[in-house]
């Protein structure tokens, strides 16, 4: 992230704020997505189960091509507008919101996909 505020796409994927990632929610539980709901604060499982998620959306989210990622990042996280995203993706502005659900729709696919893939670690039961 630049001194600015704003995101230097050289960069990695940074994480999500909370308020991003809940508005991030909003718009891509419209798309099917309802295990994004935020739970319960207070609660440690609640906690470990929003890190759990969130760190599954910025592995998707890194995956996405560069324009779709970018689209999102901007919009969500830089909050800027259609004009300057625009600008910034070289695109029309016409082109930004149809750029933004093509991404929407591709992370619910990597978000989704992510999901279905075996865990890495598995627990192994001896009696």
């Amino acid at each position: 992230m630049r001194d600015d505020g704003t995101h230097d796409e050289s960069t990695d994927v940074p994480d999500f704020t909370l308020e991003a990632w809940y508005r991030t929610v909003e718009e891509v539980q419209s798309f099917g997505a309802e295990w994004l709901e935020p739970a319960e604060s207070g609660r440690q499982f609640d906690l470990c189960d929003l890190r759990e998620k969130r760190e599954i959306l910025n592995r998707a989210l890194a995956d996405l091509p560069r324009r779709k990622r970018l689209s999102l990042l901007l919009h969500y996280v830089d909050r800027l507008s259609v004009k300057e995203i625009a600008a910034r993706l070289n695109i029309s502005e016409s082109r930004v919101p149809q750029v933004r659900y093509q991404a929407l729709l591709s992370l619910r696919d990597a978000v989704m996909k992510r999901l279905r893939s075996p865990r890495s670690t598995e627990v192994e039961l001896n009696f």
